[in-house]
């Protein structure tokens, strides 16, 4: 403030001088203005003796000065002060013409008449310092009298054009610099006065901060930008802050004067590299002051191409430091005009930004502050851990939540309570007095012990406690911190537990393990390499490794081990056991920081017997490997390997098969360029071999016949047998070709074709001949049955009648069966089910007086069979269904036959055929094995033939079972 008044006074001091000597130069200006006065008058007097007028335009044609004679009728030079030019003369073009000229800058004369007087008249613009026209002097001078007149006139107006020149000039150096004088003047008492309201509204925003809470910082900024904005008479404020990184900007907050546009938004996120220009002087904290954005250098064309797109005339941006560091700017916009700042208030700006910085400083850490009490209150109460205060009598103060499910209680049910009604009586007694309450103690202090919970359970706690005491050292309370170890406890037991069990598994396990500390001595080792010696585990601690000497390569490995920066190897010793050598592989893992090392032995003797064995093997292999190839060589079926890329490799024998010479030439090619377009069945030979390649990959293999293309496009008949092979990792790829190789075994069949065509064709033959014997057997058959059927009505002795009928139905068995064999389109087999059907409807119709109330039930599995088994078969069913149509139905009797074919359950090879009826049943006393007739010695004959089983089967009616 001492500094501010001392400024004051100062300006004060200049505004006492100034007004003196402004007051001089006033006295010095009413002199000069009087001496004007008189010459003025001196000047009127002269020109209206004269014959001459003196006027005065604008550069707008308006009259502003007129003196002299009338030269018009009407017209009164003071009169005309006011008036336009281009009106007065708007009826004399050629003058108009004239004062246009002169306007154009040009010094024009000329003469005209008004009556019998002649005029001359001159006009002389008068330029400004701008190069513009201030005004147009116009002398009109009557030129009738004498020429010495005229010439004295004339003198006598150039020396007073002069002294009106001289005495105006002197006037108005004199106003201007009285005006300049007032103009400072009023200027410094305006800066003065801006100062100090400038400071004085600093002096109420540094207030108006304090008294703002936290929350109100962020309004109070905004409102402090609006009144400083408003102040200074600026079109936009605002503050820009670095973000955590320090690389990006943004406009946090900003006013902006009515009818000006916000850009808050789009400033945001800025990179600091953007700012071009800007960046150097911001790191430098420096002011960046721009007061005419126009009149900026072609270096700054950049910063005035980007302020002209925002339409900012004026700028100034001070930089807002925090302990030298910079973590923003304060800015200020002028858009409707161009905007000056004097250094002082520039120095003020700063002073505000300041003032920003602490505002937002204390923003910042009330806001830290805030988050740090509502962090820690929330750890407090969300800790897993039993936070206390107790008083000084051990009662409870405080408790968190973490009593809850340590204790069981609620925090409002454990204030109040003695620390010592929740411990076990017993653990009382244990640890009393009570640490916490041992006033010998030091200020902090640890232990464990056991509460109960409130549902009787046990609890271990581990409490970590500090004593509170006053300023003179008076024992106040504790407050602490308890851990529920229940957990721990128990991790403890089952450490203990598993330890134990570790320790039989590794005493169990078949393996020699130790423990080697890095002086070479043993920690310790299980009982499996105690044992192999002989020895205790106990004579094994402190010994060194090499005490045995059983093996010095293992002595040497781990002391190359622990020199070396390994965390893990594992290499091959040799050592002796009991007099026995042994190979094992040793695996070292070091622990404790590198001090110490776990060895693992692991007996090997037996793989290296077998990797011996494996040289073995794999030199046989070898040997397979080359009579492989030279089978692969040399046998006459092409054999090609390939994938999805093309082909792999061949045997010479693929070469000669495609006409090719070159193994290369055929690797090269294509499969494409071996097969015809389409196969012989007419479907498209790429397509279709895409679907063989498909199939053998799904079934590991796929024999087919195909149509192979030579190089001389020549095509012959190949039989091939694609194989799939697989050669990596195929996990979901089960028809893909991917990872797979296929072999193709392609054999020549155009031999066999041929052939096969031949046979056919002979075979062919043989059918149309066996299909004309068969029909020849048939009718032959046929003949036979007529002859006997024709005998039949030459015989009246009805038993001989029922034997040629018996005759006749045998030998239409038979040719039932020829009839099939020649109609069906197989000759070796028969439909059994339809035979059966047709010969029991031939029996039928041969028996038609007697099955009239009886009824067939077929039953018959479909099935084909061979000549050889149908004739016996057919003749046992017509033997056996006669006999039932015979005898079973007496006198007409209703009943059913049946005829049952199905395969045996026990052996699905043999078939099980039964004949039957429900009729009066096989007459008891009768052996039907040995009964004597022609009928059922015909049947156990057929039975034999077919080298099968016959019984009667107990049931109603008779019942024979064949099995065959």
């Amino acid at each position: 403030m001492s500094m501010m008044y001392s400024v004051v006074k100062k300006l004060e001091q200049n505004i006492a001088q100034l007004t003196e000597e402004l007051k001089k130069e006033k006295a010095e200006h009413q002199c000069t203005k009087n001496a004007l006065q008189k010459s003025e008058l001196r000047l009127e007097t002269i020109i209206n003796q004269a014959s001459i007028i003196i006027w005065e335009v604008d550069s707008k044609g308006i009259f502003t000065f007129a003196q002299g004679q009338p030269q018009q009728p009407g017209i009164i030079p003071e009169n005309l002060v006011g008036y336009s030019i281009f009106e007065l003369y708007k009826e004399n073009q050629e003058i108009l013409d004239k004062i246009k000229l002169a306007m154009g800058k040009n010094e024009v004369k000329w003469f005209w008449e008004a009556g019998d007087i002649r005029y001359e008249t001159r006009v002389n613009p008068q330029i400004s310092e701008m190069g513009k026209i201030e005004i147009l002097r116009v002398i009109n001078i009557d030129i009738t009298d004498s020429k010495i007149t005229k010439l004295e006139l004339y003198k006598t107006q150039q020396e007073l054009e002069a002294k009106v020149v001289e005495r105006t000039s002197a006037v108005r150096a004199s106003n201007e610099e009285l005006i300049d004088e007032i103009v400072r003047h009023k200027q410094a008492r305006e800066e003065l006065l801006y100062r100090l309201n400038f400071e004085e509204l600093i002096t109420t925003l540094s207030t108006h901060f304090i008294n703002l809470a936290p929350d109100e910082i962020d309004q109070g900024i905004q409102v402090a930008l609006e009144w400083i904005g408003t102040f200074s008479g600026v079109d936009r404020s605002y503050v820009f802050l670095l973000d955590e990184t320090g690389n990006y900007i943004n406009n946090n907050y900003e006013w902006c004067a009515t009818g000006i546009k916000p850009q808050i938004q789009q400033r945001k996120q800025i990179p600091i590299t953007a700012l071009g220009e800007w960046e150097e002087e911001i790191q430098k904290l420096e002011t960046i002051y721009i007061p005419s954005t126009a009149k900026l250098s072609k270096e700054k064309c950049m910063t005035k191409k980007i302020l002209r797109s925002q339409s900012i005339k004026s700028l100034i941006v001070v930089p807002m430091t925090y302990c030298g560091i910079s973590i923003g700017f304060l800015g200020f916009d002028s858009v409707r005009e161009e905007k000056n700042w004097s250094e002082d208030i520039i120095a003020l700006l700063r002073i505000m930004g300041e003032m920003f910085i602490n505002v937002l400083e204390r923003k910042r850490v009330e806001k830290a502050l805030a988050e740090s009490e509502k962090k820690y209150r929330h750890l407090v109460e969300t800790s897993q851990n039993l936070i206390l205060s107790l008083d000084i009598q051990g009662r409870f103060t405080f408790v968190n939540q973490a009593a809850k499910h340590i204790y069981g209680y609620e925090p409002a049910e454990i204030i109040g309570r003695f620390l010592t009604d929740l411990i076990y009586q017993e653990e009382v007694e244990k640890i009393t007095p009570i640490p916490i309450f041992d006033r010998d103690n030091l200020s902090t202090f640890q232990w464990e012990t056991i509460h109960k919970r409130q549902d009787g359970n046990p609890v271990y706690l581990n409490f970590n406690a500090i004593t509170l005491k006053d300023e003179f050292g008076n024992f106040q309370g504790v407050i602490g911190t308890a851990t529920d170890i229940t957990e721990q406890k128990k991790s403890e037991e089952a450490l203990q537990k598993a330890k134990d069990q570790l320790q039989a598994v590794l005493d169990a396990v078949p393996w020699f393990i130790s423990w080697i500390s890095s002086d070479l001595r043993y920690i310790g080792v299980n009982k499996k390499l105690a044992g192999s010696f002989n020895l205790h585990t106990e004579a094994f601690i402190g010994q060194e490794i090499g005490f045995l000497g059983s093996s010095s390569e293992f002595v040497k490995s781990i002391n190359e081990f622990f020199a070396s920066s390994e965390q893990q190897i594992s290499q091959e010793v040799e050592t002796k056991v009991n007099g026995n050598v042994k190979n094992y592989l040793i695996v070292l893992q070091k622990y404790d920081a590198g001090k110490a090392v776990v060895s693992v032995g692991i007996d090997i003797s037996d793989r290296k017997q077998a990797e011996a064995m494996k040289i073995k093997l794999i030199t046989s292999l070898k040997e397979s490997e080359r009579k492989f190839r030279s089978l692969y060589e040399a046998t006459s079926d092409a054999v090609i390997l390939l994938d999805e890329k093309g082909f792999i490799d061949c045997n010479s024998a693929t070469l000669t098969m495609f006409g090719l010479n070159q193994k290369e030439e055929f690797l090269t090619s294509k499969l494409t360029d071996y097969y015809p377009e389409y196969q012989q069945n007419g479907q498209p030979s790429q397509q279709l071999l895409k679907r063989k390649i498909a199939k053998a990959i799904c079934k590991g293999n796929n024999h087919f016949e195909w149509i192979i293309k030579r190089t001389d496009n020549s095509e012959f008949p190949v039989e091939v047998l694609l194989t799939a092979m697989k050669v990596g990792d195929i996990s979901g790829e089960k028809k893909s070709f991917k990872n797979r190789v296929i072999q193709a075994v392609i054999r020549d069949i155009t031999e066999r074709k041929r052939n096969e065509e031949q046979i056919k064709a002979s075979l062919a033959e043989k059918e149309v001949l066996l299909k004309e014997i068969h029909h020849r057997v048939k009718n032959n058959l046929q003949v036979i049955s007529s002859l006997l059927r024709l005998q039949s009505r030459y015989i009246e002795d009805e038993n001989v009648m029922e034997m040629l009928k018996e005759s006749q139905n045998r030998v239409r068995s038979m040719a039932l069966v020829h009839e099939h064999l020649y109609q069906s389109k197989d000759l070796s087999r028969i439909d059994f089910s339809e035979y059966i059907r047709n010969l029991a409807s031939h029996i039928f119709k041969a028996y038609e007086v007697k099955t009239r109330g009886v009824k067939l039930n077929v039953k018959v599995v479909p099935v084909f069979l061979n000549i050889d088994t149908v004739v016996p078969c057919g003749l046992i069913i017509n033997e056996l269904v006669s006999n039932s149509l015979k005898y079973a139905f007496p006198e007409e009797s209703l009943g059913d036959i049946f005829i049952d074919l199905n395969y045996d359950h026990n052996n699905e090879n043999k078939f099980i055929l039964q004949v039957g009826d429900n009729g009066i049943g096989f007459p008891e006393g009768l052996d039907y094995k040995n009964s004597g007739s022609l009928g059922l010695r015909l049947v156990f004959s057929l039975v034999r033939q077919l080298k099968g089983e016959i019984e009667r089967v107990n049931a109603v009616g008779t019942v024979f079972k064949i099995t065959f």
